[in-house]
């Protein structure tokens, strides 16, 4: 028990955590498939009352039918290439309609943010180079961060292609395992592999989160690196969690590519500028629960250490 308390406060990379939040995540996954809507158990309230609280409603129970078995078995693959989940578009939503519910919980999600952004839609166009820039970015991350390679490929169930103005990549707590990706935004197999480390980051806090409170209340809202507009606490832990994640990663890169491309460097650079902003938001506040300070704690041991080069 103690273990797992530590690794709900910790946002290392290890193998160990990994396989604990897949462990939570299958339960998560199950408790949700067997809930039905009108009388949601314990880990559904958490999700519930988010929602309540976003004025966004929870999609039904079904949207997470096609993951029953999913998190993560070799039977499950059965893509149109060799990449570890399943990749989406509008050629794919004539055979299976959930990306559908995804999409347009996230132009809820960006209209709420900025009303004068423009709409997500499902990719219409071609997705080759799609999943080559994918595969790209996965074969990189196994040859140089085997942790990070394993953290995407554990908790990244399907990759939606999708289009917008100023959208990059999105994930929910209520489509766990779904990760939206604009390809027009991501131009190089770097920038997949920030997305993707950040949105399975994401995924990781939201399975979490659901055994486990991070904040006292939601009456704070703090700047965020992400966000014009003030964000709740929690959103800016969550960014302060997925920045420390992909720095860890990208530092790998740097490290042990040799790698002396400089999208890379300035991607690494503009992350730990980012993480050190979000850290400085959270500094002071009282709003954190000792689980969620907990957190910020190891996220400042990590960045420093990053900051020295210890990593």
């Amino acid at each position: 028990m103690t273990e797992f308390f530590l690794y709900l406060k910790s946002v290392s990379l290890d193998a160990r955590s990994i396989s604990l939040t897949r462990q939570l995540c299958h339960r998560v996954v199950r408790q949700r498939l067997l809930a039905n809507t009108a009388h949601a158990d314990e880990v559904d309230a958490s999700c519930a009352a988010n929602a309540k609280r976003s004025k966004i409603p929870p999609p039904p129970i079904s949207a997470f039918a096609h993951r029953k078995y999913r998190y993560r078995g070799e039977s499950d693959i059965s893509n149109q290439s060799d990449l570890p989940f399943l990749v989406h578009s509008a050629h794919t939503r004539s055979t299976i309609g959930w990306p559908n519910a995804f999409v347009s919980y996230i132009n809820k999600q960006v209209s709420m943010d900025d009303e004068g952004s423009a709409k997500v839609c499902l990719f219409p166009g071609s997705i080759e180079s799609f999943n080559s820039l994918l595969t790209e970015a996965l074969e990189t991350m196994r040859a140089y961060s085997p942790l990070g390679y394993a953290l995407v490929c554990s908790l990244v169930t399907d990759v939606i292609a999708v289009e917008s103005g100023d959208f990059m990549s999105s994930s929910s707590p209520f489509f766990l395992g779904a990760i939206a990706l604009n390809p027009e935004k991501l131009k190089n197999r770097y920038s997949y592999v920030d997305h993707l480390v950040h949105e399975a980051s994401h995924i990781d806090l939201f399975i979490r989160q659901n055994v486990i409170t991070y904040q006292l209340s939601n009456d704070s809202w703090l700047d965020s690196p992400f966000r014009q507009k003030r964000r709740p606490i929690i959103a800016v832990l969550h960014a302060c969690f997925v920045l420390a994640r992909i720095c860890l990663v990208l530092r790998e890169v740097v490290i042990f590519s040799r790698d002396s491309c400089n999208d890379l460097q300035q991607l690494l650079h503009d992350n730990l500028e980012m993480l050190s902003h979000s850290i400085e938001s959270l500094q002071g506040s009282h709003e954190l629960s000792e689980a969620g300070s907990g957190l910020l704690a190891n996220i400042e041991e990590v960045y420093l250490q990053l900051k020295n080069g210890a990593f």
